[in-house]
């Protein structure tokens, strides 16, 4: 009997949860439209032409004289002086690099045959 009464009680609830349950073309309906926003007329805005020099910020313009130059201890404090970066990276053939940008970072380029390829900042 009290298994009976347990069936009939959990029918009972069942059938009234399953009544608050709106049906699937109600809640279709009910559902606002998703909206997406109209694209902005606004135009971007301009990027500067060239590289700003701002103390601490990278500008490998200034390093172009290193180019063809034998790295060594020598020149890598001339580079680190006359960069004004706070973190450069001294990049050889086959290491491993990040790609994150770090606007105080310079990266000295080292070519296989040890002398400066180039200058990045990233």
């Amino acid at each position: 009997m009290k298994t009976r009464a347990k069936f009939a009680a959990l029918i009972c609830v069942s059938l009234a949860m399953a009544a608050c349950q709106p049906k699937a073309d109600e809640s279709a309906a009910a559902a606002p439209a998703a909206t997406v926003p109209a694209p902005s007329s606004d135009p971007l805005p301009a990027l500067p032409s060239a590289p700003v020099d701002v103390p601490g910020s990278c500008v490998p313009s200034k390093l172009s004289q290193w180019v063809g130059k034998v790295d060594d201890a020598a020149s890598r404090a001339a580079i680190a002086k006359a960069s004004g970066v706070s973190a450069i990276r001294w990049l050889i053939p086959g290491v491993a690099v990040t790609e994150d940008f770090r606007p105080d970072r310079l990266n000295a380029d080292i070519g296989a045959d040890g002398r400066y390829a180039g200058f990045k900042c990233f």
